[in-house]
């Protein structure tokens, strides 16, 4: 399982640099339409197109902040290690598929399982939070099994 646990993390990984890479390609468009307002007869257009752009701008800084920030956070876990507990990096087996206590990113696109990525904040995360294989909780009126935790 840890080998699987692996996989996802690089899968996640990717994504965050997938991500950061949009988000730069979009700052770069950005540049060049900031670049390409030429300030007109009607200063009004003018000034709003400047505006729209400088809102965007703030926006997809912000949205690089954040990626940037969960990728120091996804490099601090360690898909290697065995966990015996579930806590933030841990692959958690469910019967209703494969937790990975990360990020609140919901379904991953993984053919062969399924796969969640969720925060141990999330209410999932914080019914299964310390737990261990075999312990059992309640989720949603039905009582359910950690089956195995890597």
């Amino acid at each position: 399982m840890s080998e699987l646990k692996n996989k996802i993390h690089l899968h996640c990984l990717q994504l965050l640099d997938e991500r950061l890479s949009q988000i730069k390609n979009s700052l770069n468009e950005l540049m060049k339409a900031k670049t390409n307002e030429t300030k007109s007869s009607a200063g009004d257009k003018y000034e709003t197109g400047r505006a729209m752009i400088h809102q965007e701008e703030e926006m997809l800084l912000r949205q690089q902040a954040s990626a940037k920030a969960e990728l120091a956070r996804f490099q601090q876990l360690k898909p290697l290690a065995k966990n015996d507990r579930v806590v933030d990096g841990a692959l958690v087996h469910l019967s209703k598929g494969y937790f990975y206590i990360s990020a609140g990113w919901g379904k991953l696109q993984i053919p062969e399982m399924n796969c969640f990525a969720i925060s141990i904040q999330s209410p999932l995360g914080q019914l299964i939070a310390h737990k261990s294989a075999q312990e059992t909780f309640n989720w949603n009126g039905q009582e359910e099994k950690i089956l195995e935790i890597c």
